[in-house]
């Protein structure tokens, strides 16, 4: 699943993103594998690479969020092939 959370509107859009991450807490009874990324300052397709390629015994889902991915539009098409 896929949100896109964006607008000038920082509050509620923040609050949105607190929302999803607790949701995904309560399910999996655990933040092991709630990752987050700043697009403005890391390299995204090398920072989601390593997450979404790395495995793990017990957790099937990951809650990856990437921060500021305007600034990730040079790795856009790296973007789209990790998320196929």
């Amino acid at each position: 699943m896929l949100y896109l959370l964006h607008g000038e509107d920082t509050y509620r859009s923040r609050k949105k993103l607190q929302e999803i991450i607790v949701q995904y807490r309560m399910k999996m009874g655990s933040d092991l594998n709630v990752h987050r990324v700043d697009a403005e300052e890391d390299e995204l397709a090398t920072a989601l690479g390593g997450i979404l390629e790395a495995g793990s015994l017990f957790v099937q889902k990951k809650l990856v969020v990437v921060e500021y991915a305007i600034w990730a539009s040079r790795d856009m098409a790296v973007l789209r092939r990790l998320l196929e």
